[in-house]
């Protein structure tokens, strides 16, 4: 079984069987076991962008596990020569959507503006 833990803490220490009742989309790990499927591919995002309304406070809270922070500061550490700005680039459709909202004025809209 996956450990969400280890990609962004325990979520209030719920233990992932009671995060999977919260979010049905997480027993494609029961369905789709590492093990046996150690890749899969999409057609599209794995989850909607721009975030729902009703999951957007929840960003505010997101934090990595302390195993996910040492694993991205090894990387850079020893793979990187040079300091370093991470761009998210959007296009086409990808960009039209986002670029839409930041204009509506709306609380999603003004929360990818920030970024």
């Amino acid at each position: 079984m996956c450990d969400l833990s280890l990609l962004c803490g325990a979520a209030q220490g719920k233990t992932f069987e009671a995060r999977e009742k919260c979010h049905p989309s997480l027993a494609s790990e029961k369905r789709y076991p590492s093990e046996r499927f150690p890749v899969l591919a999409f057609v599209g995002a794995p989850a909607n962008f721009p975030v729902q309304q009703e999951n957007l406070a929840l960003q505010a809270h997101l934090s990595w596990s302390d195993a996910v922070l040492n694993r991205a500061r090894h990387f850079i550490r020893t793979s990187l020569r040079a300091p370093f700005v991470g761009i998210h680039l959007r296009n086409g459709i990808d960009w039209v959507r986002p670029a839409g909202l930041c204009r509506s004025g709306t609380k999603q809209g003004k929360h990818l503006a920030r970024q």
